[in-house]
Parts: structure tokens; C-alpha cells; sequence
């Protein structure tokens, strides 16, 4: 059965579309859960198609070096033993769709003939730093769950996240690391960044504060549609409820350049060009300004402490300016210098 194959098998039985012979594969997999179809979430059906063919390779790859091995094997055999694996892992992988956390709070594992799922809930009052199995580390807020498989770092590095976390990502070209939140699906190589999805908001937050990612509202990572790439101070608003993604500058922005750099750009009646190009390369941002009319205007300051916003009013009050946010801009307006 190819990928797509089991993708439509599931979704034909849950329409009530499914052949006989698909209907019986399907309810011997839900009678070895002792489960009903309306158990299983969406994501654990996309949760459930990755693991399922996670595991399939992981398992043919095994057999295959056996076989090799083998020199005295007939090849039907090693054609039984593929089929077999099928089957076990059809049925194995019911066995391990995700119950929800205990209430205790504490690193808990469960373990069947495919995977071993990680659970941990932070019941703290203070944030929780945990390392993954990659060496990227994960900072949870309190109230807050992730969960990841014994396949985690295999060729891809998944995370499910509920509630707040500060993830620190070590850089693997090779294996992507994708953290599923509610609806939104973020996917970076290696940089920090922090995801907000409560059960309990009506929005999801991701925030960049080094490095790139790319922002999904797809539930399924290998969907390309509605991407949102991000760069550092910048960050996307997910409304669950009207579906609607807002881009825009983070509340409290942070240099993305060294400290002694930042102390470093002091100017002496310099051309307002000259002090918005450092405040662009200090934190990463996009300032709109009509080059023109401001052409004659030239300030004395540094673009060191209180904040960029802070930074902002004191030079746009310098010169009888005022600016306002669109999305990931900064946008200038005024008379301009006489």
C-alpha cells in the first residue's frame, strides 16, 4: 500500500466511502485499540500516516540487510517477511496514538511493539529547561506539554506542543525539526524561537528571535500552502477562530548583533539615512522613510539603550516625525527638516 494509498483508505473509511475489504482492514485496527473512529483526533491521523511509514521503512531497511546476509534466504521468504511487517506495523501502530499526559506532571513513557512516546508537562510555577534527544533544548512554560517519539532524529525531528515553549534548535540540514502546535506547524533548521498555543487561547503565537523559520497553518508538515517565512523580531498571530494570520514586529524586540557593536554606533550630526540603517542591521527590521524629504535632516545621538521603540520616539520627536508599525515595517511620515 503506497503512502497516498493509506492516506485516502483512512479518509474514504471516516466518509463512509470505504470497500468492503477496507472497511474490515480498518475496524481490525480499531477493535486492537478497542476504539471507535470518533477517538482519533486529525492530528492524530497525520501523527498516525508519518509513524506508519516511519516505521515501515525502518523495518524494510532492517530486512533488507538481513537478507543480504543471508546468503542461503529464497526470496519468497524475504517477500513473506516484508508483508508481515506490513501487517504488524498496521496493527502495532493503533497501539500507539497518543493518550493524553498524566496529571502529575511527570516524564512519563509508553511503550509498544513500534515507538516509545516522551511526555513532559511542567506543573511548576517557574519555566522548565529540558535537553531532546538531538541536543536541542526546549524551555516550557508552566502549564505547559511537549511529546516526541523514540523516532525523534531519525530522518526528522517532530515535537508536539501544548502551551508555551522557548526552543533552542541545533542545526541539522539533514532533518528538518518541526514543532505541531493546535494549527500551526513550524519548521526550522536551526535557530530559537518560542511557540504559544494554550488550548485555552482563541490565538497561537510563534516568535523568532534567531535565526529563520517557516510558519504553516496546515496541521500536516509536508504542505507547502499558507507558508509564512520569519526572521528575527518578527513574529505571527494565529486567530483559531476566524482563521486569520497577522504578521508583525515583536512587542519588545532584541539586538541580533553584539553588544559592544550596538555601544559602538554613536553619530555626530549625521544624516538620518545613516541612523536608521543601524537601527535596521541591530534588530533585524525594515524602516520606510521618503529619503527625499528627510534628505536635509541630521541628529547627534546613539541608538544604544531604552529599547528600539524608545529609540524611536526620541528621534522622531527630534525631528517633528512620528512612525506606526504595517506587519514586519517601520514606517516614517513628517514634513521632513527645514
Amino acid at each position: 500500500m503506497k503512502r497516498k494509498d493509506f492516506r485516502e483508505t483512512l479518509k474514504r473509511y471516516q466518509a463512509g466511502c470505504a470497500s468492503e475489504e477496507e472497511i474490515q482492514i480498518v475496524e481490525k485496527w480499531f477493535d486492537a485499540m478497542g476504539m471507535q473512529q470518533s477517538d482519533i483526533t486529525d492530528m492524530d491521523e497525520a501523527m498516525l500516516e508519518r509513524q506508519y511509514w516511519s516505521a515501515i521503512m525502518k523495518q524494510v531497511s532492517k530486512t533488507r540487510v538481513h537478507t543480504l546476509k543471508a546468503h542461503r534466504t529464497r526470496a519468497y521468504r524475504y517477500v513473506t517477511g516484508i508483508a508481515a511487517t506490513f501487517l504488524l506495523v498496521a496493527v502495532s501502530l493503533f497501539l500507539i496514538i497518543d493518550k493524553k499526559p498524566d496529571q502529575q506532571g511527570q516524564r512519563t513513557t509508553a511503550e509498544n511493539n513500534a515507538v516509545t512516546w516522551t511526555h513532559l508537562t511542567n506543573v511548576d510555577s517557574k519555566s522548565l529547561r529540558h535537553s531532546l534527544p538531538d541536543g536541542s533544548t526546549v524551555t516550557l512554560k508552566p502549564q505547559s506539554t511537549i511529546r516526541y517519539s523514540s523516532l525523534f532524529n531519525m530522518s526528522v525531528r517532530e515535537v508536539y506542543l501544548e502551551g508555551e515553549g522557548f526552543f533552542e534548535v541545533t542545526k541539522d540540514k539533514d532533518k528538518p525539526f518541526l514543532v505541531y502546535a493546535n494549527e500551526i506547524t513550524t519548521r526550522v533548521l536551526g535557530t530559537s524561537f518560542i511557540v504559544r498555543a494554550f488550548d485555552s487561547d482563541n490565538k497561537i503565537t510563534v516568535a523568532v528571535k534567531s535565526g529563520k523559520v517557516s510558519v504553516m497553518t496546515k496541521p500536516e508538515a509536508d504542505t507547502n500552502n499558507d507558508e509564512i517565512i520569519l526572521t528575527p523580531n518578527q513574529e505571527i498571530v494565529y486567530d483559531k477562530s476566524d482563521k486569520v494570520v497577522a504578521r508583525r514586529i515583536v512587542e519588545k524586540p532584541e539586538p541580533i548583533v553584539s553588544q559592544e557593536e550596538v555601544e559602538r554606533m554613536r553619530f555626530e550630526e549625521a544624516p538620518l539615512r545613516e541612523i536608521f540603517e543601524a537601527i535596521e542591521k541591530i534588530y533585524g527590521v525594515e524602516i520606510e522613510f521618503d529619503k527625499d524629504r528627510f534628505a536635509s535632516c541630521t541628529l547627534t545621538t546613539s541608538v544604544s539603550g531604552g529599547g528600539l521603540y524608545n529609540r524611536l520616539d526620541i528621534i522622531t520627536s527630534a525631528i517633528g516625525a512620528e512612525y506606526e508599525l504595517s506587519e514586519t515595517r517601520i514606517v516614517i511620515k513628517g514634513a521632513g527638516c527645514k
